[in-house]
């Protein structure tokens, strides 16, 4: 019987961290011949709504990071 709960409780654990669901989309917008171009985020959240966040950056080189 132990072993029984074991099993479900790992199975259950694994598919919650091998879930592969999307959190955001990045789109990235690089006009010819302009030197900014400009990043928009747009998070779902968990009442299903969007949050959109729009970023202009300089330069040929830049970084995006994120925590969960």
């Amino acid at each position: 019987m132990r072993m029984l709960l074991f099993a479900g409780f790992f199975f259950r654990a694994y598919r919650a961290f091998t879930l592969e669901e999307p959190v955001a989309k990045i789109i990235i917008e690089h006009p010819d011949g302009g030197e900014v171009s400009s990043i928009t985020i747009i998070q779902d959240d968990q009442k299903g709504e969007n949050r959109t966040r729009r970023f202009d950056v300089a330069g040929d080189q830049w970084v995006l990071e994120g925590d969960i």
